[in-house]
Formats: C-alpha cells, structure tokens, sequence
C-alpha cells in the first residue's frame, strides 16, 4: 500500500510460529521507503501467519503520513482507535466465560461437551454479536464443528454471510474464520460444507456453487498448500 506520492510501503511483518511470540506481537508493521534494499528481497512463503485489523493498519499508515508533515496542517492523527466496531459496544471481559457456562447448562446438539474453544472463538471473533451465531446456530442446526478440532461452527457461516458480506467460500475462510491460516487443509475440506451454507443464505445455484467450490480450492491450494509443505521440510 503507498500514499499519493508512492513514497512508503506497508505491509505486514510476521512472527515465527512460535505461540508465545503471537502473543506478545499483536500488531507488527513495516513502514519502509519505497527505495529501501529490503523491497527488492524476494518473497517467501511466510513461516507462521499473524493477524491484524484494516483499522489498525490504516491508523498506523495515517499517523505515519502525518508525521512527515506533508500533509495540511490541520490534519490530525488517526481517530478510529476510539470509534467502537460492531460487537464492541456491549462486550465484556468475561463474555468468553458467560458464553462456556451458557454451552454447559445448554449445549449446542452436535458440538459435544468440549465447547471452552468454542466461546472463546466466538466472544474474540464476534465480540457482543456472538449469541446471535448461537441462536442461528440453534435454531438452523448449524451447532457442528466444521472442522474436528477447531472452534469454528456452520453457523458462522451463515451468520457471515448474511450479516457481514461475505460472499465466497475462501473470503469466509480466509478472513471471516482464519481456517485457512489455522490448517490449511482442513479448510479446503471444508469447502463444500461452506458453499452449500453460503449457497443457502445467497440463493446460489448448484452449477454457483460447484464454481465457488473450485474457484476457492483453487485459490487455497495455490496460497496456503505450498506454504504448509515448505514448514513440514
């Protein structure tokens, strides 16, 4: 990304796999002029993927502008930061907790009694919008798991895709879930389960839904797949 002059490049800098050092780096930017010798090294497939919000990118990307002081003089810094997101309003530190005591008193039918992951996902993915994926999720029947071992559940698909505009099978896995990020091949199995989800929210018809399915598998494995490969060697 380049402001109007083309002067700087952003773009994201990722951790090792590691876990404890995806915790303690949340946020990790490079903001380096476009004539910097580390723009031309070649690209690599990264070790382990890090996570971060448009939002934050772009408060970082605005303050840096500003900072040069080639911008009017009236501009100030970036405001967003204080701007609460959707699910933001209501949200609590303890949601994950009120979210595993309500899956214990009344579980979902399909999730089984291991469901701690599973809150949590939802209170960190969907903050205080998150008992709405568990009322879809129990009055459509979309309380499985889509993947054995992570925490992600049908009804997050269909949640997605009629209340955040997602449209294709590998944006929702990509960007909505993080499935793709999390295990590669587990979302690319996947895809058919989701397609049908989505498919049902969007009207799609079959022959759309076999073509998202490819399409997405497609874009997966040429993505993700050769990555994976490269860290088992």
């Amino acid at each position: 990304m380049y402001n109007k002059r083309r002067e700087y490049l952003i773009q994201p800098c990722l951790p090792t796999s590691n876990k404890s050092a995806m915790q303690r780096v949340l946020y990790r930017w490079l903001y380096r002029p476009l004539h910097h010798p580390l723009n031309s090294a070649p690209r690599r497939p990264p070790p382990a993927p890090q996570w971060t919000t448009y939002r934050k990118m772009a408060e970082e990307a605005v303050d840096a502008v500003v900072a040069t002081g080639r911008v009017p003089s009236n501009t100030g810094h970036c405001v967003t930061g204080r701007l609460p997101l959707r699910g933001a309003r209501t949200f609590r530190p303890t949601l994950a907790a009120e979210l595993g005591q309500q899956l214990k008193t009344d579980p979902l039918p399909g999730l089984g009694a291991a469901h701690d992951d599973v809150a949590a996902h939802l209170a960190s993915s969907y903050g205080d919008r998150a008992p709405e994926v568990l009322r879809i999720a129990r009055e459509k029947s979309l309380g499985n798991r889509l993947a054995p071992g992570l925490p992600v559940l049908e009804a997050e698909v269909a949640y997605c895709a009629a209340m955040e505009y997602s449209e294709t099978p590998d944006d929702f896995l990509e960007r909505r879930v993080r499935m793709a990020f999390m295990d590669a091949s587990a979302a690319i199995a996947a895809l058919p389960r989701v397609a049908e989800l989505m498919g049902n929210v969007h009207g799609w018809s079959r022959e759309r839904r076999a073509k998202e399915i490819d399409n997405a598998r497609a874009l997966l494995t040429r993505q993700y797949v050769p990555a994976v490969e490269a860290a088992a060697a």
